[in-house]
């Protein structure tokens, strides 16, 4: 369902995501459901490109790597991430 939505120019969504990359979905339900202050895991609105890109970071928006995530943005960092993945 993923990759025909992109086929098809549609926005995916969160719960997509499991089907594509079941270790990524589990976390981010960690972080959307942790019960400390997200601050705590040092996180910024930037993701790992991987090893074949030399692990640069990506930005999930203009200026993500200088945005902490937090409690009270954190709904915007799990919608950001499945538009990351291209065909």
């Amino acid at each position: 369902p993923f990759f025909i939505g992109k086929l098809l120019g549609r926005k995916n969504y969160f719960d997509e995501l499991h089907g594509l990359d079941p270790q990524l979905h589990k976390s981010l339900l960690q972080i959307k459901k942790f019960k400390g202050d997200v601050e705590d895991l040092c996180l910024d609105f930037t993701v790992s490109s991987g090893e074949m890109m030399g692990h640069k970071p990506l930005e999930l928006f203009p200026g993500g790597a200088s945005v902490n995530v937090t409690n009270s943005n954190r709904h915007q960092y799990e919608p950001s991430l499945p538009s990351l993945y291209h065909l």
